[in-house]
């Protein structure tokens, strides 16, 4: 926007759109819905998917980039995908890696760049990990333990209620196995440039 461009924004989360309303004011058009529901009777130079391309719909939503590209406009996605293998990865999220491939082969989109930057970019998974075993693990032990003695009842209920969801939280995020030889040997990063042709 500084430099001139006319940027439209698309947010999910109406409390993130109500903070980039105040702080963008009238400059830019924000979408507060899915990719999937942005009105596509406009057209672009340029669509970016900021780790974000993991949250949408794949098929859907690369016939709808190629609807709403100029010709000649392009597609950047920077996001990690998902490796294809035996084992079960203990991180989750991305599309695969292979049916991305095979998705974007039928397309009209023609790859310009694939910068693969998995290694650069898996040291912040230990960082996470780092921070669940050193803050947040003793953090929720103490406080858990605090709320326990205090409000044995409300506890035992919550734990019975949440338990699937805090299983799932605590495997995450303190399990230790979502580290950075996970994340390589599971995903792949990658910097991605289509152009519509």
């Amino acid at each position: 926007l500084n430099l001139g461009y006319t940027v439209d924004c698309v947010i999910p989360s109406e409390f993130l759109t109500k903070q980039v309303a105040e702080k963008l004011g009238n400059k830019s058009k924000i979408y507060n819905c899915g990719f999937e529901k942005v009105d596509v009777s406009k057209k672009y130079d340029l669509i970016i998917f900021s780790e974000s391309f993991q949250y949408v719909k794949m098929t859907e939503s690369l016939q709808k980039t190629v609807d709403m590209l100029r010709p000649g406009g392009y597609l950047l996605i920077c996001d990690f995908f998902r490796k294809e293998g035996p084992e079960k990865s203990p991180l989750g999220g991305g599309h695969s890696w292979e049916n991305f491939q095979v998705a974007m082969s039928s397309s009209s989109l023609k790859l310009i760049r694939d910068l693969d930057i998995t290694n650069e970019t898996a040291p912040t998974i230990d960082l996470m990990d780092q921070f669940g075993r050193e803050v947040l693990k003793p953090m929720t032990e103490m406080s858990g333990g605090y709320l326990y003695d205090s409000y044995p009842n409300i506890m035992r209920f919550f734990y019975w209620k949440f338990k699937k969801r805090l299983k799932k939280i605590q495997h995450i995020y303190l399990s230790g196995e979502v580290n950075e030889a996970n994340f390589k040997k599971f995903k792949t990063y990658h910097l991605l440039l289509y152009q519509r042709i």
